[in-house]
């Protein structure tokens, strides 16, 4: 597989296939990684399954829950993890997060989207916590790439004999409104 980012809004995801080729892809969103309420042996799971069928994911937002800076107001000290009651706690949650997905040897793709908790920190901390872990993944040879609050992936399938391809476009928003039960 191999991964196009054209900007951070649109991307090309090429498979090489043939006319009976399956492809499954992991689609989610607010996951809030760091909050104590995450449910992270479900998301556990998830990701095994995209493991062992070597499916991409796209994450859409809200990979962080990142609300316990020192300047949000949502912010409460008990709502924070042991392993985060650091100084350098933004930096902490990228560092525990790409630790967490690397784990995951046989995704061959990774897109986190920026949700509102990561645009509120690069709003108010001027750091992208969804590029920091691309970043940090791409560091250890893992294919991943960050990615605004909406975006395009066109998925190609490029067939081995032959010129013709089958292509999907997938189209994701991370929501538009405050207080929103569901994004």
């Amino acid at each position: 597989m191999k991964l196009t980012k054209h900007n951070p809004a649109v991307f090309t995801l090429e498979i090489k296939a043939n006319s009976t080729h399956h492809q499954s892809m992991m689609l989610a969103s607010d996951i809030h990684y760091d909050s104590i309420a995450c449910d992270l042996q479900r998301f556990k799971d998830h990701l095994q399954h995209a493991n062992d069928t070597k499916s991409p994911v796209l994450i859409a937002g809200d990979v962080f829950d990142a609300m316990q800076g020192h300047d949000d107001p949502r912010r409460s000290p008990d709502a924070l993890k042991e392993q985060y009651k650091v100084s350098h706690y933004f930096d902490a949650l990228v560092i525990d997060a790409a630790k967490f997905f690397q784990q995951y040897k046989d995704v061959p793709v990774w897109i986190f989207g920026l949700g509102n908790h990561e645009t509120s920190v690069m709003k108010k901390m001027s750091t992208n916590l969804c590029e920091r872990l691309a970043l940090m993944l791409r560091l250890q040879g893992v294919n991943a790439e960050a990615a605004g609050y909406w975006g395009y992936l066109r998925v190609a399938f490029k067939y081995k004999n032959g010129a013709d391809q089958l292509s999907k476009m997938i189209y994701w928003h991370h929501g538009t409104s405050t207080n929103a039960i569901v994004t």
